[in-house]
Parts: C-alpha cells; structure tokens; sequence
C-alpha cells in the first residue's frame, strides 16, 4: 500500500502532486461533479484527471510558453478542473474568471475584459458551451479578439509516457487570483507554486482531512475557497470531492444537504449566508430525508460569522444528526492565498460577547450577558505569524484594543499584478517600532485573546456617524432578522454625506417576486420594521431605506458596499437610473 499523503518537502507545486498522486493511486476517484445539482454525475481518477492536464497543456505550449497567462473562460465542472491542472502542467499562469453566459456586455463580460487588458494572456481555455454564448462578445474587443481559443473538451488526453512538461519552482507565478471589488480595476492577487502548497499543507493540518474523508461543497471554483479549499487541497489530501455548480444550490439549498447525505460526507462547508439561508428554505418535513450525522467538518468563512447562524442551523438540523461541534469558523482571503486562521477539527466554535460601546471605541470588554457576539477563528499554523497593529501609527496595539490584522507567512501571495504601488501599501508592512516585517495588511479589524482571532470589521467599510463607530455588518444582521421579506444576507448598510453630515442608508434585498408585487403598504410596514429595530438595537436614525431585487456581491457571497454606495449616490442625481 502506497503512502496516504505525497512526501511535501519533495514536492515543490501541485503538478508534482497531481503526478505524484496519478502514480500512487491512479483508479482513486477524486471528484464528483452533479451536472443536474442533484443525480446526474460526471467523474474523474487522478490517473485520468493527469492525463488530461498533459494533453491541454501540450495543446497549450503552442500558444504560450512558461510563464505566460492563460485566461480560464469555463463554468463550474470536470472540464475547469483539467483546464486549470493543464495550465500548473505548462508552467502557465491560470486565471480563473467566472463566464457569464448571457449574450450581452453586462457587468461580468466587462469585467473579465478589464482582467485581460491588464493581464494580457496567450490564450484562453473554454469548451463548446462557453463559446457559444461568449465568442462574440470577446471578438469585439481589442484586449481578446486576437486571443486563441482552445476547447479543453476536445483535447486528447495524454499519458506519462508522452509528454514532460517545464518545471515550476516554488516561488514561480501559478495563478492570478482577480479580486471581486466593485470597480473597473480588479486587481490580480500574485499566488506562487509555494503559496499554494504551503495553504494546502495548512488547510490538510488544521482541519485533520485523510483520505477517508468525503467532502461535498457548491463553491464557485474562480474564487480562492472554491478553487483551493475545494479542488486543490483534495487533490493534495487524497478527499473525493463532490461538486455541484453555484446556481443549484441557490436554487434549492436542500440540495447541498442532500448530497451530503446521499455521498455520507465527513466535510462540507459555505460562507455564513448559506447557513440561514438553508434553514429559511429547507421545509420541516424534508428533514427526514436527510442525514448530516456523518459529517465532521463544517466550515464557515469568506464573510462575517454569525453566532446565532451557527446555533440555529445546528438546532434546526439537529433532527437529522447534524452536531454543532461540527462547525469548524476560519478566516482568510485571496492576498492570504485562502486561509489564515482556522479552528481545528472536532473542537467546535467558540463564541463571546463583548460591549457594544467599547467595540465602536476599538475596545475590548467581555460582556457576558448583554453584548455583542463574537465568533473565534481559531488561530494559525506554526509557519504564519499574526500582528494585531494601529493602522496609523503601525505600533503594535496594547492588550485589550482592536487594530488591523497582519499576517506574514508562506501562504502570504507575492502581491498585485503590475501594481507596484499597491503591493508596497499592502505587502510591505514592517511594525514601527522593531522594523519587524515584511507583513500582509489584510484591512480588516480585530484582535486575539485566548489563542483565538476575532474579526470585527473592515477599515474601509466602518460607519463614522455623529463620531461613533458602527461595523456595518451588525446593522446589516439587525436589517436581515427584522421582516420576513428580506432576504437572508439580503442588507447592505452604509453612510453618504448629504449637506456635511453622514447619512444612514439602508438597501434591503427582497425576493424578486415579493418585489413585483410589493404594494405602497407592504413597503411602509418593512421600512418601519428596519428603522425600528435599527433604532433599538444600535440608536442610529435611519435616513433611506431602498428596496432592491438583487445586491451586488463578490463570488464568495460578500456585499460590495462601494457599489452600493455608489449605485444610491448616482440614483440621487439621475433618479431613472437602474
């Protein structure tokens, strides 16, 4: 019997792993994708999933060489999987990018133009469906219209005995990770061959994963959690993988649940707005045909964790085994590779209350029994190091304040593409006072106590109203619980300045039925609900309340609050815009 995990110090990136894998455990299934979200299924080996990436990157080194970038143009599926392996096999530079497949120049098209104008790939991998619906739109466009385009469905696989490709060093470029902010200028997150691996060893560790585990997850493959917690690391930890595109848990979120219970998972995990939003749509009677008593991990990340989620979804599918120390909280983000904290497996989550008024005075003060609710994320490996720092002074802060979160470490990315300026700011933080550094400023706030990183909130997205601090996610959570029509993670809160003072503006997300037929009644009752529990909880004035049918979000689920600032200041001065 082959060794279980592949020898990592010998191993310097994830085509050596996937070879190393495809040799030792050739027939071992590695991944499952539902096509239908729910029955229907495509498969592949490590031996197959390697013999794939051989024959696209052989097609691939016709167009590009080492070192050059390869736009991915493929929805959620096998095909992405082995397009993105092809690229790690060229010695390619993969740029994932989510295709959206509506024949028109929306938002999604133009922003996957602005990351080639900026990234300039070679070539770009797709497949008969992508093509269809996006070829056009591309031609158009300077940045693509000379771009080949290879079909990674008709591409010949290729065994080991035909074909070696160029070797890629740890500290070579592997991918570039666009970041999913709200203006025209995304900007490529650097993440080296040696970063992967390192948050791969990481992610395995922390959360105890073997090969005897089963994970079943939904999460968009372009986004860091998709990509390396749910196809890079079960490749490197030896864990089939069960996949089912976006869409089909968004459409029926028992789904998620049922794959879990139909494949016995031991992991499983989604950002905190997956949580409510299955125990909103998942009926009682349909907990009967589920069975979550299997699993032993069950992450949550990429956006704020709620404590009340995580206890309600525990007892709401407590009838179906599902335990709460089954929950696994972690923190991290794209410049971070993917994770940075993370509790460790079996040991549940931990979760204190802090006073509400010290925390807008970037204070630390438990209160047991009336504050706000903080959820731990656990703390890092042996080889990342955390600085809780004054994002002004760049002093380390004194016990009992909030400051900015630094991380330093092998998984910390090598900066942004082509952003010198931007990778000084954000890469190359030294701590004033010992010139210890270089570190990673994450921008967002929190400190450590008892070994545990508790987030607070974002530099950029803090309400300043009247001179307090207000973390927009705490009214945006009071928003979400106040009406039944509003959408689970369905609030967006954040301040404009009309006539010198700072205005509260509330965006509420209704569901697009509820929408159309919102009466003048109906709006009233839910624009009191808001402003009278904002009033209650947090003694802020609501100014305007919008109703809207869809917030815009990132691909990991967060509210761009820039867009929506921007979206409600443009509807202030040309009030029949969208």
């Amino acid at each position: 019997m082959s060794a279980l995990f592949p020898p990592a110090p010998e191993l310097r990136n994830f085509a050596e792993v996937l070879q190393w894998q495809g040799v030792n455990h050739p027939d071992k299934t590695i991944f499952r994708f539902l096509t239908d979200g729910e029955t229907r299924e495509e498969s592949i080996t490590y031996s197959q999933l390697d013999d794939r990436a051989r024959g696209i990157a052989d097609r691939l080194s016709v167009h590009a060489q080492k070192g050059d970038r390869v736009l991915l143009l493929l929805t959620p599926g096998i095909d992405f999987i082995a397009a993105f392996f092809g690229c790690l096999y060229a010695g390619c530079v993969a740029i994932p990018t989510y295709p959206h497949l509506r024949q028109k120049k929306d938002s999604i098209l133009t922003r996957i133009l602005n990351v080639a104008a900026d990234a300039e790939p070679k070539a770009i991998l797709s497949n008969d469906v992508v093509e269809r619906a996006s070829a056009v739109f591309f031609a158009e466009s300077e940045h693509t219209r000379d771009i080949p385009w290879l079909d990674v469905s008709q591409i010949p696989p290729l065994s080991d005995a035909d074909w070696r490709g160029p070797s890629s060093e740890a500290d070579d470029l592997a991918f570039l990770q666009y970041t999913s902010g709200s203006t025209n200028t995304p900007k490529g997150v650097m993440v080296s061959h040696g970063n992967l691996m390192h948050n791969a060893m990481t992610i395995t560790n922390l959360f105890g994963l073997n090969p005897d585990d089963r994970c079943v997850l939904w999460l968009p493959p372009y986004h860091d959690m998709g990509l390396i917690g749910g196809i890079l690391t079960p490749v490197f930890a030896g864990v089939e993988t069960i996949h089912m595109a976006p869409a089909y848990f968004l459409q029926r979120p028992i789904r998620w649940l049922q794959a879990v219970t139909r494949f016995r998972a031991t992991v499983t995990g989604a950002p905190n707005f997956a949580y409510d939003y299955a125990v909103k749509k998942v009926k009682p009677e349909q907990l009967a045909g589920l069975d979550l008593s299997t699993l032993a991990v069950a992450f949550s990340g990429a956006e704020p964790i709620n404590a009340d989620t995580l206890l309600r979804f525990a007892d709401y599918f407590a009838p179906t085994g599902f335990q709460e120390s089954t929950f696994l909280p972690c923190y991290g983000l794209a410049e971070g590779t993917l994770m940075i904290t993370s509790q460790t497996r079996g040991n549940g989550f931990v979760s204190r209350r802090f006073n509400k008024t010290a925390l807008e005075q970037h204070r630390v003060a438990p209160d047991p029994e009336n504050g706000r609710p903080l959820v731990g994320c656990g703390s890092t490996d042996d080889d990342t190091v955390l600085r809780i720092t004054d994002p002004h002074t760049l002093l380390p802060t004194p016990e009992g304040q909030i400051g900015e979160i630094w991380a330093g470490g092998g998984s910390i990315a090598q900066g942004y593409w082509n952003r010198p300026e931007a990778t000084r700011e954000t890469f190359q933080a030294f701590v004033a006072d010992t010139g210890e550094g270089p570190f990673m400023r994450t921008g967002d706030l929190g400190f450590v106590q008892h070994n545990q990183l508790f987030i607070t909130g974002r530099i950029k997205s803090l309400i300043i109203i009247d001179g307090s601090n207000h973390y927009p996610q705490d009214i945006e959570w009071t928003v979400e619980h106040c009406h039944p029509d509003i959408q689970p993670h369905g609030a967006a809160a954040f301040s404009v300045d009309l006539d010198g003072a700072e205005k509260l503006i509330i965006v509420a997300e209704l569901d697009q039925r509820t929408l159309r037929d919102l009466t003048d009644e109906q709006a009233r009752a839910i624009k009191r609900a808001i402003t009278g529990a904002v009033a209650n909880e947090h003694a802020l004035s609501v100014h305007d309340i919008v109703f809207t049918g869809r917030l815009p979000k990132t691909t990991s689920g967060k509210i761009k609050h820039h867009e929506c600032r921007a979206e409600y200041l443009e509807s202030l001065t040309n009030p029949q815009a969208p």
